[in-house]
């Protein structure tokens, strides 16, 4: 009983370290706090006390509480002063110096029903079958095909983004328009996010490649053909996204001509004679399969003998260019430059002498002016890793020093992180600016990307004010090192607007902050959101490999039910992406009611 009594009085005294911490950390951001909407100050301060609690506990600590029987207060995020009270409490009584009648009554800052509340006025009521919203990024189809867009809204999607730095408002507006119609038609509720592309590195063009189509039968391990590649034989402009079928433009008084199982042949590029055999009609053109690999260039002549022997020949028309790629291996040299001419690969003489290093430009003009020699650089998502050798005001030089594989190679549009280069650039660029006004009169919510402070959300909320009409919500996207070491401001920033939410971008943040330490902040950023009483929204990568290939992972299964703890996850676009919002609303069915049995309780 005496040692029980001296344990719980030095817990009894880790609780009043904690109340000064908290307190500490009030005053520290008593300006933000100040500024914070009235109806979320409750909610703020809990946060404040949240990463008092969560930010001052050892492990040793954690467990000494759970030997008396007690959790540690940020057991539950959105209740700490009332577990700090509950627990003083109990303490208390251990020690001897208060008896314990009856169990202590919990005062909490904010109802567990706030984040519910908050979370329909941002995006909607909950549909009854899920446990949280799906958002799923809007593929270039969703511009001609409104029967997509419907079969989205069955399948589960509550929220259709609009990637910004992708196509135009001409486009914008028929996606917008496909939604609207699909609501109506099957009384479904979806909200419309744009998203801000923000200040992205990425790198510039690269010159342009040949007019040639790649076609490749799906083969086993072995080489042994398994299925046909498809190609859609076509008289006008179709995505070549549709259906995952390049297109072939031909003539249209020769394609009508065809008919199922008819052959025709054509010598591709390398020389080879190659036969494709039709198949059935569709609204765009009319399909056929190659068995064999061909590479197909503009201007090639196709053959077609139809049944009564007549003999016609047709020439393909203009095909897309083949991406220029830059090869890349450990050890070579990169050269990044302002100068926005077209990159090229390596060149090298008859020897195999270095002639040239690969050169590219990048889309963000100051980034000279801030990187450093030694400063690590990081291309398409950590598939190409390098340190930077030389600086200069026009160009820097960067060494290779890991790539993911012996045939990785750099394309044009691609990702560059500058994980410990702090670059100037604001977060709201003159093309958000003018991207949030059609935000404004045709979206209900907006996010913004590559927030780097609480300055950049303050002026996302400043253009928003300004705007004339409705206001939409806001979501701040955390994908940068320095946002992470900016969370308690960015978060009151945040909270100066009732309707907001926290997204975390994955992507980026596993290339910026390191990829071991992502599933912690997800766990951090997801308590955050509920110690604030805020919506949290989950992004990049979860059920990816489904999308594409129709199947997920078993890792990705549990992904994305511990996303499902959030109040929204975000799908990206893929071939088959209405089978997975369906798989997705499954696994939210499933984890929420083992959450009903205390088997899924948010990690600590």
């Amino acid at each position: 009983m005496a040692y029980t009594q001296q344990q719980a009085a030095v817990l009894r005294n880790v609780l009043d370290r904690l109340q000064v911490r908290i307190g500490m950390l009030e005053q520290t951001h008593r300006v933000a706090l100040a500024t914070v909407d009235t109806s979320l100050r409750g909610s703020a301060r809990n946060l404040l006390a949240f990463l008092a609690v969560r930010g001052h506990a050892t492990p040793m600590i954690r467990r000494r509480f759970e030997a008396l029987g007690l959790q540690f207060p940020d057991a539950v995020p959105s209740h700490i002063n009332a577990a700090m009270q509950r627990a003083r409490i109990i303490l208390d009584s251990l020690a001897g110096s208060l008896p314990l009648k009856t169990s202590p009554a919990l005062r909490p800052d904010c109802s567990d029903d706030e984040l519910e509340r908050r979370t329909d006025d941002l995006l909607g009521p909950m549909r009854k079958e899920l446990s949280s919203h799906i958002m799923v990024t809007l593929p270039d189809e969703a511009i001609t095909d409104d029967r997509l867009v419907k079969n989205l809204l069955r399948a589960g999607m509550t929220v259709a983004r609009i990637n910004c730095a992708q196509n135009d408002g001409k486009r914008w507006r028929a996606m917008i328009a496909n939604v609207r119609r699909a609501r109506r038609e099957t009384g479904m509720p979806c909200r419309i996010l744009m998203d801000l592309s923000g200040p992205k590195l990425r790198t510039g063009h690269m010159v342009p490649g040949p007019r040639v189509v790649h076609l490749r039968p799906h083969r086993d391990t072995l080489g042994r053909p398994m299925a046909p590649a498809v190609v859609l034989l076509s008289s006008r402009y179709a995505s070549p996204q549709n259906g995952g079928y390049a297109v072939i433009p031909l003539p249209a008084h020769w394609l009508k001509r065809l008919r199922k199982n008819e052959c025709i042949t054509f010598i591709e590029a390398r020389g080879k004679k190659r036969t494709f055999i039709v198949g059935r009609s569709t609204s765009g053109g009319r399909l056929a399969e190659i068995h064999e690999t061909a590479h197909m260039q503009t201007g090639v002549r196709l053959k077609h003998v139809d049944r009564n022997g007549v003999c016609r020949f047709a020439r393909v028309g203009n095909l897309p260019r083949a991406d220029v790629r830059i090869p890349l291996h450990a050890g070579d040299t990169l050269q990044v430059h302002k100068d926005p001419r077209p990159g090229e690969p390596a060149q090298y003489d008859s020897r195999g002498a270095l002639v040239r290093p690969a050169h590219v430009s990048c889309t963000l003009q100051d980034v000279f002016r801030s990187v450093k020699r030694g400063d690590p650089v990081v291309f398409d998502n950590g598939i190409i890793e390098g340190i930077v050798r030389k600086t200069g005001a026009k160009e820097f030089h960067v060494r290779i020093v890991r790539t993911a594989g012996e045939n990785t190679a750099l394309r044009a549009d691609k990702g560059i992180n500058l994980p410990r280069t702090k670059l100037p650039a604001a977060a709201l660029t003159a093309k958000d600016r003018k991207d949030l006004r059609f935000a404004a009169r045709h979206a209900d919510l907006v996010s913004l990307s590559f927030v780097r402070t609480g300055a950049d959300v303050h002026a996302l909320q400043g253009e928003v004010a300004r705007l004339a009409g409705k206001k939409p919500g806001i979501i701040i996207k955390i994908e940068t090192r320095e946002a992470v070491q900016q969370l308690p401001a960015i978060f009151l920033a945040t909270m100066r607007s009732r309707r907001s939410g926290i997204m975390m971008a994955r992507g980026d943040l596993a290339v910026e902050d390191g990829w071991e330490q992502l599933a912690d902040l997800e766990v951090t950023l997801m308590a955050m959101c509920r110690a604030a009483q805020i919506p949290f929204f989950v992004a990049t990568q979860v059920l990816e490999t489904m999308t594409k290939k129709a199947l997920p992972s078993r890792a990705e299964i549990i992904d994305a039910a511990i996303a499902s703890h959030a109040q929204c996850v975000l799908l990206n676009k893929g071939v088959h992406i209405v089978p997975t919002v369906r798989m997705l609303g499954r696994i939210m069915h499933a984890a929420s009611r083992r959450r009903g049995d205390g088997l899924w309780a948010l990690p600590r």
